[in-house]
């Protein structure tokens, strides 16, 4: 069964899948909004998270490995928050 997400561009499967290959790149601002900007409390970050590493893990959704992911989420998460 799927559900739509009440607003539809804040469902992680739209941002990840929607973005193509930019998908890591999306995620990786995400991350660092969500950290360092004001705006971070309106996105789906730790969902996101999850999804991330379940897509990198199953499929080559980056087309890098679940390390390297981990990896440049936390940096995003560390920059961002130097940042904010």
């Amino acid at each position: 069964m799927h559900h739509a997400a009440l607003i539809p561009w804040l469902d992680p499967n739209v941002i990840i899948h929607g973005a193509g290959p930019w998908a890591l790149a999306v995620v990786l601002f995400i991350i660092f909004a969500e950290t360092g900007l004001l705006i971070g409390f309106l996105l789906p970050g730790d969902t996101l998270l999850i999804i991330s590493g379940l897509l990198t893990n199953t499929t080559p959704v980056f087309g890098l490995d679940i390390w390297a992911v981990g990896l440049l989420i936390a940096l995003a998460a560390v920059v961002g928050g130097e940042v904010g």
